[in-house]
């Protein structure tokens, strides 16, 4: 099923490398299910009061080889230092990034954190059987190829003002609109990227019924607001966190669902000239 498969940037499937040979890999079918459920009491059957994905449980059984001992002593260290344990420059824990293609020629990746024991011994003394578990706390398995709606405009020529109700239907004019196509089976998450002159952007999706406004107005070209749907994280310039100026009414964080998805966009001044651009990567529930 697999053509290669790396922990970081270490190859351990495929590719014509000849040290490691991945045997299984569990976990790539689905990732955990959380079911939360109760018997009626009284009576016959049960109530379903929520159901979830939970973390994704990944598994990696193969072989490290080598053709001398030294070989295979290396192969071995450098397949210990992939799985170490991993904190960033704050001293938080980093998750390890897992790659790997398919035969069909899609690529995933999704991030694991180690899971104790790091298994890799036997007898021989240029080969050895290893194990090696992950939680993937985030369960999508993202493909490689990052989809955007470009830079859209505010609407013109036929657009709408402000105060409005959403869902808005556009006029005959240009901008205001974009699609991202979510090629995956599951919801993902996007970043949302507002750049330039704005006047309290609001952020429509059409699939979701769902809208993000903020009460804040940006007046240099070069200022940029992130928008993190996954992370609940809106950033101006990488370093002023605007969480406060989310509307009370109309701060949904939203993902995109499969297939394709439409974001409409506008401020409440007529002349903005500043932009929406929405990005995300495909999120797929299995291979």
């Amino acid at each position: 099923m697999l053509s290669t498969f790396f922990i970081d940037t270490l190859q351990i499937h495929g590719g014509g490398q000849s040290n490691f040979f991945l045997n299984d890999v569990q976990g790539l079918d689905s990732p955990d299910i959380r079911l939360s459920s109760y018997d009626k009491p009284g009576e016959t059957g049960a109530v379903v009061s929520a159901e979830q994905y939970g973390a994704r449980p990944l598994t990696l059984v193969g072989t490290v080889a080598g053709s001398d001992i030294a070989t295979y002593l290396a192969a071995r260290r450098a397949l210990s230092y992939a799985c170490r344990v991993r904190h960033d420059s704050s001293g938080l824990v980093s998750g390890v990034p897992l790659t790997f293609s398919t035969l069909d020629g899609a690529t995933y990746s999704v991030t694991g954190y180690i899971k104790p024991p790091f298994r890799c011994s036997g007898p021989l003394p240029t080969s050895a059987p290893f194990q090696i578990s992950f939680i993937c706390p985030d369960p999508a398995l993202y493909g490689s190829s990052l989809q955007t709606t470009g830079q859209i405009s505010i609407a013109s020529g036929g657009g709408f003002t402000f105060p409005a109700t959403f869902p808005i239907t556009f006029g005959a004019g240009t901008g205001g609109s974009g699609t991202l196509n979510n090629a995956g089976t599951m919801d993902t998450w996007p970043i949302v990227y507002l750049r330039g002159a704005l006047t309290n952007p609001r952020i429509y999706s059409v699939e979701r019924a769902a809208a993000l406004k903020l009460n804040y107005t940006t007046t240099n070209v070069t200022d940029v607001i992130a928008i993190d749907m996954k992370n609940k994280t809106i950033m101006l310039n990488g370093v002023t966190n605007l969480l406060t100026y989310r509307d009370t009414a109309e701060r949904s964080w939203f993902s995109l669902p499969p297939a394709s998805n439409t974001i409409l966009f506008g401020t409440t001044s007529a002349g903005d000239t500043g932009t929406m651009e929405v990005t995300a990567y495909p999120a797929s529930l299995s291979v």
